[in-house]
């Protein structure tokens, strides 16, 4: 009996930092040739601030009150998306 072996495929690999911060947030992947779509969203869900992007942007938050919020990355293609928590201070 032989194995089979499934192919998955790679998550979106992205960074957001500083990671709590008070100004502004940057947001990395690791695919410079995509488009992407950000949406930042609060902790109640609401979408607070929304854009495209390619490769890397940097978001300024300080409007927004502390808390914590949610950065969504969706591939514009595959429609698959990614999300990661983060704090304003």
């Amino acid at each position: 009996v032989g194995m089979v072996q499934l192919s998955t495929p790679l998550d979106l690999d992205f960074e957001l930092f500083p990671n709590p911060s008070r100004d502004e947030i940057t947001i990395t992947t690791s695919d410079l040739k995509k488009e992407y779509f950000l949406s930042l969203k609060s902790a109640l869900g609401e979408t607070v601030s929304s854009c495209k992007f390619s490769s890397t942007i940097i978001v300024n938050i300080s409007a927004l009150p502390p808390g914590l919020y949610l950065a969504e990355v969706c591939d514009k293609h595959s429609r698959k998306c990614y999300s990661r928590k983060f704090v304003i201070e």
